[in-house]
């Protein structure tokens, strides 16, 4: 349940996003940068509702992409309220589209723990 309230509010989020880009007029430079992230969106959307068959019931919102420290790859919350229950999901996505998975990114190269030991030792 807990995945699928999370993904339902992901798609929920998309829709709204693509309705309020669609209201806004933009210059001709700004245009094809918002409808490719629109694009994005829907599709993301899209492929969530049917991975997870969501229903119209369920809302479901993917936030605007956002640039990770990893090239390629973004990074996007979903929103999904399932009968007034509601979550926020992480998910990455590639550039292009074509990728999409859930979780955190950790950089290999620091001490995960480098802030927990200072907090121990701090007077």
């Amino acid at each position: 349940m807990n995945k699928a309230l999370t993904l339902a509010l992901i798609l929920a989020l998309s829709a709204t996003a693509s309705r309020a880009q669609g209201q806004h007029t933009q210059s001709a430079v700004v245009a094809p940068a918002a409808s490719a992230t629109s694009a994005t969106q829907k599709s993301i959307e899209a492929y969530l509702r049917h991975l997870y068959a969501f229903g119209p019931n369920v809302t479901l919102v993917v936030g605007p992409p956002r640039p990770t420290n990893v090239e390629g790859l973004l990074e996007t919350t979903i929103d999904l309220t399932i009968d007034g229950n509601k979550q926020t999901v992480k998910f990455h996505v590639s550039k292009d589209g074509r990728f999409l998975f859930q979780g955190e990114l950790s950089d290999l190269t620091k001490d995960p723990l480098a802030q927990n030991r200072s907090a121990i030792r701090a007077p």
